[in-house]
């Protein structure tokens, strides 16, 4: 847009009218009347005709539209320096804006689902190494405030005993190697209290392959390793507490599902942050919340019942559906004649899902799909779960010149879960692999695999 001595507008291109939504340069008005300020203050910066400067604004367009705006103007001065006229050249950068306020709103959500957990997250940027996040359970883990992290991102180190440097630094020495890195380790609050953690770190990739940020979670288990040895002496001093020992046992399992699954629920969501799709990011962080609620709260009880099982698989599937990109469909069945009030253990299913997807459907070039079937038979129940990928012996192949690093241990856990929970109430809990065979009986081409979980005596 130009704008004469007199302050007349004589020229302006298509773009600044669509911008304001005008017809012609007539509908201008000769003081750009069609400002329509947010902030009165924008209107003595926009017009100083002997003033060279950029600035940003919002205004009101024709249709009642809030238009963002960077606005630059360049006065113009005859060879005596004189002023001419000036050139102001405008960008509408509403959906930058919007954009921008959109990610600030996901980055407090995210935050606020984090700073909920017990385990402790944090995120560091890359190749700089400095802080970017750390939930608010660092302070109540380790006596040292978030911000202390901030300021000093070796703090940690502090809290290292003498005797366990060496062995955390070879640890962190594997990471050389390795996009991933667990371990356990102990440390010294503030306090001097001894506390054993459990962590795990992740190197993550940008669309060009090269490394951005690490992100990590680290649990307080404590309290965990103390029953663990409770349990030792429980065995020395009587062979009798065998019933109680395998209980604790079980919730010591129950507890390692849980920094696993965060860890692969926060892997999941960090792709749709980083590529700003705002839409996909609230609709993952949503489900999120709601699935890693109901996680927590049936990780501490032995029992769900069948119906809110079904729930969390669903939240669950459609998560991973969305981290795939509708690689593949999925049902839940359940014969109506099955009580969805009867109470099945906690955490049983969700592994074998999780195993079906990352080791079967994900490897299918065309769409796969998933279907949970849950049924009786001579009063046992029953859950099948059958999908159509690749099959072991290919996963095996694909995974062997491919997998590096992490080595997901859920299906370990819930087979380790599995027997001890038969052990404790002398039930007979099992699960079979079957692979599926092609329609046309070509015994070499496999169609995918089905785990039949039997459930005897509930």
């Amino acid at each position: 847009m130009v704008r004469n001595i007199s302050g007349e507008i004589t020229f302006a291109n298509k773009a600044y009218l669509d911008i304001f939504e005008l017809n012609s340069l007539q509908e201008i008005g000769t003081k750009a009347s069609h400002f329509n300020y947010l902030n009165e203050s924008n209107s003595n910066e926009m017009f100083n005709d002997e003033k060279q400067f950029t600035t940003e604004i919002a205004t009101v367009s024709k249709s009642g539209k809030i238009k963002n705006l960077t606005v630059y103007n360049n006065p113009i001065f005859d060879e005596k320096g004189t002023f001419k006229e000036q050139i102001t050249i405008i960008n509408d950068i509403s959906e930058k804006v919007k954009a921008n306020k959109q990610t600030e709103k996901i980055a407090k959500r995210l935050g606020l689902i984090l700073n909920s957990l017990d385990e402790v997250v944090f995120a560091v940027s890359l190749p700089d190494q400095k802080p970017i996040f750390m939930s608010q359970s660092f302070e109540k883990f380790t006596g040292f405030k978030t911000q202390d992290w901030f300021d000093n991102p070796r703090i940690w180190q502090q809290l290292l005993r003498d005797e366990d440097r060496q062995s955390v630094k070879s640890i962190f020495n594997e990471f050389l190697e390795k996009d991933v890195i667990t371990g356990t380790f102990k440390i010294l609050d503030l306090d001097q209290n001894e506390r054993w953690v459990d962590f795990g770190i992740k190197r993550i990739y940008d669309e060009k392959n090269i490394p951005y940020m690490l992100l990590g979670t680290a649990q307080n288990i404590t309290e965990q390793v103390l029953a663990q040895k409770q349990v030792l002496n429980s065995i020395k001093a009587a062979e009798v507490a065998n019933r109680s020992i395998n209980e604790l046992e079980l919730k010591t399992l129950q507890l390692q599902m849980n920094p696993h699954f965060i860890f692969n629920a926060l892997n999941s969501i960090q792709s749709y942050v980083m590529h700003q799709d705002h839409f996909l990011a609230n609709a993952y962080l949503s489900k999120f919340a709601k699935l890693i609620r109901l996680f927590l709260d049936s990780s501490r009880s032995r029992y769900i019942t069948l119906k809110d099982e079904i729930v969390l698989l669903t939240l669950y599937m459609e998560l991973e559906k969305l981290r795939f990109e509708d690689k593949f469909e999925f049902e839940i069945v359940c014969d109506p004649n099955i009580s969805t009030y009867i109470e099945i253990p906690t955490m049983i299913l969700q592994p074998f899902v999780e195993n079906a997807i990352n080791h079967g459907l994900r490897y299918k070039e065309s769409k796969g799909w998933m279907k949970v079937e849950f049924y009786k038979v001579n009063d046992v129940l029953y859950c099948s779960i059958q999908d159509n990928g690749v099959g072991r012996e290919k996963a095996k192949v694909i995974q062997k010149n491919t997998q590096k690093g992490y080595q997901s241990q859920g299906l370990k856990i819930t087979m380790e879960r599995l027997i001890t929970y038969n052990k404790i109430n002398n039930s007979d809990l099992q699960f079979i692999i079957k692979d599926l065979i092609a329609s046309n009986g070509d015994e070499n081409l496999d169609t995918g695999t089905e785990m039949i979980i039997t459930f005897s005596g509930l």
